[in-house]
């Protein structure tokens, strides 16, 4: 009996390098940031306590819980990555009509195709961190701000 999930690429790893990070780009033109870093966030499900004949057991609760989307991106010359990131956070406060996009992070495989992919529904950002402009900085860096997002769920695709 053949069993279809068990996998036979047990012997090349997952790496931290190699992953794409993309958005809706009819909507957001600019957002074709070079990502540095991001983290696939934690999901986690509540257990519900059962009580038993004085015995406190527990079960799978009924809510999963996914924690926000961070990345960490290099800024462009013109900063039209971080502004346009800024209009979206900023849009969404002050416009009746909220803007959403669905984010979708590649993992390449070690060919550098696309291995698998992860989708985060709905998103929107919700912080944008601050860009420190410092003269003092010798090893004359590009500059790099975080932006996390919330969404409704992620789901592999």
């Amino acid at each position: 009996m053949s069993n279809s999930t068990l996998s036979t690429n047990i012997n090349n790893h997952l790496k931290p390098t190699k992953f794409q990070l993309t958005l809706d780009h009819t909507q957001f033109a600019n957002f074709q940031f070079d990502v540095v870093s991001t983290s696939l966030p934690d999901v986690s499900l509540n257990a519900a306590q059962l009580s038993f004949r004085g015995i406190d057991g527990k079960e799978p609760g009924d809510k999963v819980v996914f924690s926000p989307f961070t990345c960490t991106f290099l800024v462009n010359e013109d900063m039209a990555d971080y502004i346009e990131v800024f209009n979206w956070l900023y849009n969404n406060h002050s416009n009746q009509v909220k803007v959403y996009s669905d984010i979708t992070l590649s993992i390449l495989s070690s060919a550098n195709q696309v291995n698998k992919e992860i989708q985060f529904l709905s998103a929107f950002p919700t912080n944008l961190s601050s860009l420190e402009f410092n003269v003092q900085n010798e090893d004359n860096t590009s500059l790099q701000a975080t932006v996390t997002f919330e969404y409704t769920r992620f789901k592999f695709i």
